[in-house]
């Protein structure tokens, strides 16, 4: 697993600690009612994909990607 590095702030706004850290996400799955939860190192809010909603079928339309912060990297950052 690869190793980052992340610039801590201080209560003041001030960059100031490296902060070293190998987990970017972290991940559960509920396989019963098909459901994805995860936090990230920047936002520990624990989110939701409902892979119900999800048509895995659809290979026209191609592939899709989707930020997991969507604040901190926006999606046209990936096109």
């Amino acid at each position: 697993m690869p190793v980052s590095a992340t610039l801590c702030g201080s209560e003041s706004g001030e960059l100031s600690t490296l902060f070293y850290s190998s987990t970017q996400w972290t991940v559960a799955t509920d396989i019963t009612n098909m459901r994805m939860y995860y936090h990230t190192q920047w936002n520990r809010d624990v989110r939701m994909v409902d892979l119900n909603k999800i048509d895995f079928g659809d290979t026209a339309s191609g592939n899709k990607r989707v930020p997991l912060d969507p604040s901190r990297f926006p999606l046209s950052s990936l096109i």
